[in-house]
């Protein structure tokens, strides 16, 4: 026995499972856009990724940045900073 969609109950069920789907998909897709391949660097956590991007900008920013220009920010350290600088140019 199927629930007729001018049912109260069948409304319910649809609009609730709509709402359920949104949901979900919304919540993928907002932590989908807070990754970064800043992410990837071991050692970065949510304060010096942070730092990078609002000294920066962009992840792009700090992939392009120099060695110099990524010890200039504040709580990165010289080794942190090679470390980031090894991770985006690592042919060379």
């Amino acid at each position: 026995m199927g629930l007729r969609r001018t049912s109260h109950s069948g409304l319910l069920f649809s609009s609730t499972s709509g709402a359920f789907a949104i949901g979900a998909h919304r919540a993928k897709r907002t932590k989908a856009l807070g990754r970064s391949p800043l992410d990837e660097i071991a050692g970065i956590g949510a304060r010096r990724k942070q730092a990078l991007l609002h000294h920066f900008g962009s992840a792009r920013a700090v992939a392009r940045a120099g060695l110099g220009e990524l010890e200039r920010v504040g709580g990165i350290s010289e080794t942190v900073a090679k470390k980031i600088h090894d991770h985006f140019h690592a042919d060379g």
